[in-house]
């Protein structure tokens, strides 16, 4: 009785099992945090359309000063929050995107 055509067999059907109990085990730990993750997930979406609108607005600034006839290299960033811009030379207050 030999079983030369069986050789290895086994350890396929041990591979199998594994890897379908591993995607059973995933499968049911992503279905139990999606409420917790949706909640994340429309609060990243919130904080986006914010940055987006926020970088829209700085857009519309610069181009309504181009509009103006600011040169490019004479539109500045400085502002109260961050410390250490200086535009050099220093511009006037109508050539700063920041200023009220």
């Amino acid at each position: 009785m030999q079983h030369v055509s069986e050789k290895g067999n086994v350890l396929w059907f041990i591979l199998i099992a594994v890897a379908l109990l591993a995607a059973l085990t995933m499968i049911l730990s992503r279905s139990g945090s999606t409420v917790d993750q949706s909640g994340d997930f429309e609060r990243l979406q919130i904080e986006a359309s914010r940055l987006l609108r926020y970088s829209r607005s700085i857009e519309e600034a610069v181009k309504n000063m181009q509009l103006r006839g600011v040169s490019e290299n004479d539109i500045s960033f400085e502002n109260s929050v961050i410390t250490g811009y200086d535009h050099s030379p220093a511009q006037p207050d109508h050539h700063k995107v920041f200023n009220v």
